[in-house]
């Protein structure tokens, strides 16, 4: 007899007696981009109801571009947050609550300022860094 004619005997066998759980007929279902979040974090993400985004992670139904455009902004962390609420982004710039242009480098003269001052004055730095607490 076949080494793999044999192998399924033995298989066979072993099913019977209970010594291995039944196969499943159940055609294994693919991995969605949505695996591994759950349905309340992408209906709040995608702008969808629960049950759809339960029906999109188990496959029965297919997102639109939009749904995964706004799913992977949201995974890939390009979304501002609430504290950015008066902020907008035009053409790939950010523009701040009065309308002026935000800056890269604007970002990191904040900084280099923010450490001269730690060393020229670190009683104001640790005030003004307490105070920045208290509005956050």
């Amino acid at each position: 007899m076949p080494v793999d004619r044999l192998d399924g005997l033995i298989h066979r066998l072993h099913r019977q007696a209970g010594l291995l759980p039944p196969v499943s007929r159940r055609p294994v279902s693919r991995l969605t981009p949505f695996y591994g979040y759950p349905a309340e974090l992408i209906a709040e993400w995608c702008c969808i109801s629960v049950g759809t985004a339960e029906k999109y992670k188990n496959g029965q139904r297919k997102p639109s571009k939009s749904v995964m455009r706004l799913f992977e902004l949201h995974r890939d962390g390009r979304v501002l947050d609430e504290a950015w609420k008066d902020f907008r982004c035009v053409k790939g710039q950010l523009i701040d609550n009065c309308g002026k242009v935000v800056r890269p480098s604007h970002f990191q003269m904040v900084g280099l300022l923010w450490h001269a001052l730690s060393e020229a004055d670190s009683q104001k730095y640790r005030e003004l860094l307490e105070q920045m607490d208290n509005v956050a």
